[in-house]
């Protein structure tokens, strides 16, 4: 085996242990005190410099001076309750339901066995623990805080663990890897008063509703059969009463698109349905949008990856996929910037639940193969 591969195949019990704590911790978005005490406190029994970066941002850098690779992990829970009889899961309403207690974790071990094997490294491995990746606005914020700098990143690396992978699987999606999305947040402001006086009356949930109808016509009739993009409104309501109708409503969605045509299409006409819309029936409307861009993983550095990977997990366990994946990354912020490839560690079983599922349970012996296959990569590609 391998030599660094053995190093962190070795800590598993280790991987382990920093998973369920993170996992029965879980904090959201930029609001990381914990985690990063967390992290910071590991870093610094390993011998491992870092900074802290932007807001909750941790960033380390191993080896000498030349070519840096980036290693990125994701450290933020999502909103929502965990349904697990885990006796490790989360009990403060917030949940690891999206996997990323595992990529810090792997992040870590990685970063064990690559302090340990660090004369061996012809190069700089510049090590990242991201916060806010669920909101679409953790890596951009580390970027504009100066991570791609200091030394210059030359290219990047993430993983992603999926409960409908198989463990022991990696796939690399090629060319285009995950969709753009478009988040917006609408609130809309109508006339509230008592359910039998409509006429006095704005009603935002009907100003809601409206647009709702309206959204879910836009792809089949602006994007090409040939190509795809999904529109889903994931939160929709407002009220308190039966017999009130409320001052205020809201709508809360997402547009994901695999083309910048089908994207420009649609959104030209969602802004206008969600700016247009309230004002035509009488109230008004705020709205908050966040872009994530399409995440493109680079061929070239694909192909560097792979011999890599299929030391972890073997010629038959690399799946290479000719379409992109379901789903958005911030790691997109990155691909932009510098030649970078994201990788699916297959983390499931045959009675898996789906990711952002409070249900789901990944597959703890995937903590070694992820780790592995960040340290390995970055030795390997640091030689070539």
């Amino acid at each position: 085996m391998n030599s660094i591969i053995g190093s962190v195949m070795a800590l598993e019990s280790v991987l382990v242990a920093d998973r369920r704590h993170l996992h029965a911790n879980p904090e959201i978005g930029f609001a990381l005190p914990d985690t990063v005490t967390y992290v910071t406190q590991r870093l610094k029994e390993l011998g491992i410099e870092y900074r802290e970066i932007g807001v909750s941002g941790i960033v380390a850098c191993l080896g000498k001076p030349g070519r840096t690779l980036l290693l990125r992990a994701d450290m933020d829970a999502l909103p929502m309750r965990e349904s697990t009889d885990l006796p490790f899961r989360s009990l403060n309403g917030f949940g690891h339901c999206c996997g990323h207690d595992l990529h810090t974790s792997m992040l870590l071990g990685a970063a064990a066995a690559l302090k340990a094997h660090e004369a061996e490294l012809e190069g700089t491995v510049k090590i990242l623990f991201q916060p806010a990746e669920e909101i679409g606005a953790g890596a951009k914020a580390m970027i504009q805080a100066g991570v791609l700098s200091g030394p210059k990143v030359d290219a990047a690396l993430a993983v992603h663990v999926a409960s409908m992978v198989p463990t022991g699987t990696v796939v690399w999606p090629r060319g285009i890897a995950l969709a753009s999305m478009d988040t917006f947040m609408v609130r809309v402001q109508g006339k509230g008063g008592h359910s039998s006086m409509p006429h006095l009356c704005v009603d935002p949930l009907l100003i809601v509703n409206t647009m709702y109808m309206m959204l879910n016509s836009l792809v089949g009739k602006l994007v090409d059969p040939f190509e795809t993009a999904v529109l889903t409104i994931g939160k929709l309501g407002g009220g308190s009463a039966p017999n009130v109708i409320p001052d205020t409503a809201m709508l809360e969605g997402g547009l994901r698109c695999y083309s910048k045509e089908a994207r420009t299409n649609v959104m030209a006409k969602l802004d206008d349905i969600l700016e247009n819309v309230p004002r035509i029936m009488g109230g008004t409307s705020t709205k908050e949008t966040i872009y994530t861009p399409i995440l493109h993983n680079d061929a070239a550095l694909g192909e560097a990856m792979a011999g890599p990977v299929r030391d972890v997990v073997g010629a038959d366990h690399l799946v290479i996929m000719e379409k992109a994946l379901p789903g958005t990354e911030d790691f997109a912020y990155f691909s932009e910037a510098v030649p970078s490839i994201y990788l699916v560690i297959g983390a499931g079983d045959e009675g898996w639940f789906p990711m952002h599922n409070p249900n789901v349970i990944f597959d703890e012996k995937a903590l070694p193969i992820g780790a592995s296959v960040y340290a390995h990569c970055a030795l390997e590609w640091l030689r070539q």
